[in-house]
């Protein structure tokens, strides 16, 4: 594990990499393996976005959703800086989570630092000038910041956070970590929200298709934090779940009830949001039917008619957007 300088200096690199302020350097061992492939998404991100600016300008991809899924964190830098705050939000337009990055000078910085702050998990809507740093940071420029009156997304619901218990069964890629703070202390961290179903004192990961859970490698020392956030009885629930690089052990940072009907509706959007990244017409009702069958090899028992629903089938990745979430989630 690195030690918190260390971490510091290596966001500090990764950052000048996105701004092609400096080459990828050479470094040995698994941090070198990091920004050898944090390098590598560079370069494949300039050639799918079709661009050879560091950034990709919000009047050039259109407006944009945030919703932060953990609390705002804020850091002196110095003096003549000042303090910037920090925090991991869902994009669904881009079809990532995001860094946004909010120097405390800048008026729409300044005016969504507060929102957040106010009420952490509001949905802010941002159009116009914001920078898009692909596909990790999002910076807001002089873009305009409107606080959104109705219902906000959620962190249980997002598309592009949404995970079935097969994918738990290889490491994820460098390019989904994001800096967070909030949570023990600064780290890069991965996120995904992923339905788990009781197995006696322990939970696993429910699959689409398969009538086995998955383990998920550090989950049983989370029992007593799921244990107070639960309901005693509960045999579902959604989970917001991390790991950092450097292990391959996750851990729970959110945690919520779920039901049957929910926890199909989890797989149908998933389902849906990769036909979302390939082009593909939405699912049809059989291909419901088939997982809702596969949920019942797990003693699961959901009706189809509701989990459609409950479903959050809304497309929303943009067009010059959707080849790098597809890149992202292996499906280009």
């Amino acid at each position: 594990m690195l030690d918190p300088d260390q971490r510091r200096a290596l966001l500090d690199v990764l950052t000048k990499m996105e701004e092609r302020a400096i080459s990828v350097p050479r470094v040995p061992g698994e941090v070198g393996h990091f920004l050898g492939e944090w390098g590598a998404t560079r370069n494949l991100t300039t050639e799918l976005l079709g661009t050879d600016e560091s950034f990709l300008s919000g009047r050039d991809l259109g407006p944009i959703s945030l919703t932060p899924i953990l609390p705002v964190t804020e850091r002196l830098v110095n003096e003549v800086m000042g303090d910037v705050a920090s925090v991991v939000a869902i994009a669904e337009q881009l079809g990532a989570v995001v860094d946004v990055s909010l120097w405390g000078s800048a008026r729409p910085a300044n005016r969504l630092r507060n929102i957040w702050l106010r009420r952490p998990e509001t949905t802010v809507d941002v159009m116009g000038a914001y920078r898009w740093y692909a596909p990790r940071r999002i910076t807001p420029g002089s873009s305009d910041v409107e606080q959104r009156d109705g219902p906000t997304e959620h962190w249980s619901t997002s598309r592009c956070l949404k995970f079935v218990g097969e994918e738990f069964q290889a490491p994820p890629a460098a390019v989904s970590y994001r800096w967070e703070s909030s949570l023990a202390f600064p780290e890069f961290r991965t996120f995904r929200s992923v339905i788990l179903r009781r197995d006696g004192d322990d939970w696993g990961a429910v699959p689409a298709m398969g009538k086995e859970l998955v383990t998920v490698a550090g989950l049983a020392a989370c029992r007593e934090q799921m244990s107070r956030s639960l309901d005693p009885q509960a045999t579902l629930c959604s989970a917001l779940v991390w790991r950092d690089p450097w292990s391959d052990r996750w851990s729970i940072a959110s945690v919520v009830d779920a039901t049957p009907d929910e926890a199909l509706a989890h797989l149908v959007a998933w389902a849906d949001y990769k036909r979302e990244l390939l082009c593909d017409p939405p699912m049809a009702a059989a291909e419901a039917a088939s997982m809702a069958g596969s949920l019942v090899a797990l003693g699961v028992r959901a009706e189809v008619p509701k989990a459609l629903e409950r479903a959050n089938l809304v497309r929303q990745v943009s067009a010059r957007a959707r080849p790098v979430a597809a890149w992202m989630r292996g499906l280009a």
